[in-house]
């Protein structure tokens, strides 16, 4: 069985939208799978706290 590839979709609008939350300190997941939104959160927001579901 060879590698999962995985390409989350719409990562770019999500940051976008994340962005204009002033004071953005918990993100909830709810699509966790394999982790490209939280991995992609996680990079531009480092001081969030991010829970999966």
């Amino acid at each position: 069985m060879g590698e999962v590839k995985h390409i989350p979709v719409m990562s770019e609008e999500i940051i976008a939208i994340l962005s204009k939350i002033d004071n953005l300190s918990y993100v909830i997941d709810a699509t966790v799978g394999l982790g490209g939104h939280a991995f992609e959160i996680l990079s531009s927001f480092p001081r969030v706290r991010l829970f999966r579901y």
